[in-house]
């Protein structure tokens, strides 16, 4: 055999096995591709879950002043607003950052540490926290 036939049929060869490595990994892919779906559902449900296991301690319960506060300083962020009721403003004012910082006890917004709040979370359908609601007792 010749030169040239020689490098023919090791460049024939070469092109086989690429063939081949080529159909492996579509197959591979093609196999694994449901079961990476199906994990990235998992790792989203499982985020939701975790998010709404920091605000479950509000739903639905008492907590005193010092604590809204609290929650507005570490909470309230562009995802999270913290809407707080108080006695001298039953609309509310919403806080979309961490910024609590009113002093003056005759301001309507100011919220005394001692006092009583009930807490609400607010959901969207789909179960994301988008929201906590305090309201003075």
């Amino acid at each position: 055999m010749g030169e040239n036939g020689r490098k023919g049929l090791f460049m024939a060869v070469s092109i086989f096995f690429a063939i081949i490595l080529i159909t492996m990994g579509i197959t591979y892919y093609n196999k694994t591709r449901p079961i990476l779906d199906n994990s990235s559902t998992k790792m989203d449900t499982i985020s939701t879950q975790l998010d709404s296991i920091d605000y479950k301690s509000y739903d639905g319960t008492t907590v005193p002043g010092s604590e809204v506060i609290s929650c507005i300083n570490t909470k309230a962020s562009g995802n999270v607003a913290v809407k707080v009721q108080t006695s001298s403003n039953s609309s509310g004012k919403t806080y979309n950052s961490g910024s609590y910082n009113i002093k003056d006890i005759h301001d309507n917004n100011y919220i005394e540490p001692t006092a009583e709040f009930e807490a609400k979370i607010v959901k969207t359908e789909n179960g994301t926290v988008t929201g906590i609601t305090f309201e003075q007792q």
